[in-house]
């Protein structure tokens, strides 16, 4: 269901060029090619996701009832794949030493997720790589700047998830 433009056509195009560059942007190889090679560990992409999903599900799962139990489910949710895509996925996290599998607490049909040492440490690896790109690439930007583009990404993921759901 279409609804009418409310901004002009021209800005509705620079928006759709604006995230396929942002796509593209992230999606070429010889930036993923420098990151692994920062990282000095070789992982796919996908697994590090799957570290980072595991992470803050456990994390909000800790401030709500105070476990930790983030489960395969979960980690497919929060990567947006199938259940047999984020199975291998944790599969092979847990073969590289990445995670661990635990009877979950709450639900001892379930089996929890948690990270490693090892899988902590790939993970803040990662994450000091991507702030020190991030910090270069905004390195002539205002903190206020920085602070507007974080809160106008969050409310159009928000709002894009409003109208999807809207329109299931």
């Amino acid at each position: 269901m279409l609804h009418a433009m409310s901004h002009d056509a021209a800005a509705y195009a620079d928006l759709l060029d604006a995230l396929t560059d942002l796509r593209r942007f992230w999606e070429r190889p010889d930036r993923k090619r420098w990151f692994l090679a920062e990282l000095g560990v070789p992982v796919e992409l996908a697994v590090l996701r799957t570290l980072a999903a595991v992470d803050r599900g456990n994390a909000a799962c800790a401030r709500t009832d105070g476990a930790a139990h983030t489960t395969v489910g979960a980690v497919g949710e929060a990567l947006a794949v199938n259940q047999s895509t984020a199975s291998r996925l944790v599969e092979q996290a847990v073969r590289a030493g990445y995670l661990d599998r635990h009877a979950d607490a709450a639900d001892g049909r379930r089996t929890g997720l948690a990270l490693t040492a090892t899988g902590r440490s790939l993970l803040a690896r990662a994450d000091v790589i991507r702030r020190g790109w991030l910090s270069a690439v905004t390195e002539d930007w205002e903190a206020a700047e920085v602070r507007s583009l974080v809160e106008l990404l969050r409310r159009f993921l928000d709002d894009a998830a409003r109208v999807e759901e809207r329109w299931r």
